[in-house]
């Protein structure tokens, strides 16, 4: 216990010059490689006037990390540094309380490029170490982990929402309002600018993306289906557009005939007036399979744009 009268003294720390005196040594315990380990560039012991001892140690370490690419780029990582002491002695750290305050202060502070720092936690470990090894074999005295150090990351992408998700939801758009043109020839071309649409923003997104990630990126699996399902609603809107335009001299069955009569009822979407001819049999069936096809695409545009953006 050293302490002094700061006003008689005229300082109010005091910095040890120490040989002797047993000081905790921190090492990273999951280093990178041995070519470049983890560094203590500086150790300063010193005593407040009010009797309190204290270390700073500053230290750099880096670490191999998995980065999880799924939702980038709107993705958070956890970087965690595990650090012990280096002597041969079982030492275990504890956290005070006035880390926590300490944290919230170290967020502000830094910057790292690309990314905001989102939290920093310093974690103690719950076991103890308490034997000693063999020096002539390992001189590392602790095998578990004893405290770390985890900041946890935000990726900066200021770009997300005007180049990559406006532009994909701007273009669902587009795909679920053609059916407002009830099979006329603006429905297929408005879906065919969709497509268009679509490839332009993909290119956009693909010079924004990692050059290699070990998973496929959320705002491409919905690109991918987006683009996919569009193609699909083209082809039909083709296919129900040439059946809605065909004169033919025998009637549909009567089952189909109730069919678009309850279909027109639930989605009473006017037909296309050119499409009210009594000689096309089958437009009303036609139609009405075209409100139905659209409706469930709504619906399926909402669970895979909840799932993907939302949750």
């Amino acid at each position: 216990m050293v302490s002094w009268d700061k006003g008689q003294w005229g300082l109010s720390w005091l910095n040890f010059y120490w040989i002797q005196i047993w000081t905790p040594n921190i090492v990273q315990i999951n280093g990178g490689s041995t070519s470049n380990p983890g560094q203590v560039t500086s150790k300063v012991l010193a005593a407040n006037y009010t009797g309190q001892i204290y270390l700073w140690s500053d230290f750099s370490f880096t670490t191999p990390f998995r980065f999880q690419y799924e939702d980038y780029p709107n993705d958070v990582q956890r970087v965690c540094y595990k650090f012990d002491d280096k002597r041969l002695l079982a030492v275990h750290f504890t956290v005070a309380d006035g880390v926590k305050n300490k944290e919230r202060e170290a967020t502000t502070d830094p910057f790292v490029s690309g990314w905001k720092i989102d939290d920093v936690d310093v974690i103690e470990s719950p076991y103890t170490v308490e034997q000693l090894s063999d020096p002539r074999r390992n001189p590392f005295d602790v095998q578990a982990d004893n405290c770390e150090l985890c900041i946890s990351l935000r990726r900066n992408a200021v770009y997300f929402t005007s180049e990559m998700l406006l532009p994909a939801l701007i273009t669902s758009l587009f795909t679920l309002a053609a059916v407002f043109f009830q099979l006329s020839k603006t429905q297929p071309i408005l879906l065919g600018f969709s497509v268009v649409a679509q490839i332009l923003s993909l290119i956009l997104v693909s010079q924004r993306l990692p050059s290699f990630t070990a998973h496929t990126p959320t705002i491409l699996k919905f690109a991918g289906f987006n683009m996919t399902w569009t193609a699909i609603l083209f082809v039909v809107s083709l296919v129900l557009e040439r059946m809605a335009t065909s004169s033919v001299d025998i009637p549909p069955p009567h089952a189909v005939s109730q069919f678009a009569g309850v279909v027109n009822a639930v989605l009473p979407i006017p037909k296309n007036s050119k499409h009210e001819d009594n000689s096309l049999q089958y437009a009303a069936f036609a139609h009405a399979l075209n409100h139905v096809i659209f409706a469930l695409s709504a619906i399926l545009y909402f669970i895979v744009i909840l799932f993907s953006f939302v949750f």
